[in-house]
């Protein structure tokens, strides 16, 4: 007789010991953020925030609040170059 042992899969936690937050990203010269992060969402590439944070953006974070370092950095550069705001 074969035994088959199962386990539940299971997501790994978010790392929240600074919360969940979203972030701002400079776009590619002659892009968009929103083309930007929509790529690296569907094949999982990871993006750098003005924070300097690394992230794979994995969710909608409209409902998010904004990391505080990210609006530093875009309201001391201003829109220059066409930065968007988006989210994690």
């Amino acid at each position: 007789m074969t035994m088959t042992m199962t386990r539940p899969v299971t997501k790994p936690a978010l790392d929240t010991s600074h919360g969940v937050k979203a972030h701002i990203i400079a776009p590619p010269e002659g892009g968009s953020a929103h083309g930007t992060v929509t790529e690296a969402r569907v094949f999982g590439l990871p993006l750098v925030a003005l924070c300097g944070k690394k992230f794979v953006p994995q969710r909608d974070a409209a409902n998010l609040p904004v990391c505080g370092r990210c609006v530093e950095v875009f309201e001391s550069h201003g829109a220059i170059g066409g930065r968007e705001e988006i989210k994690q």
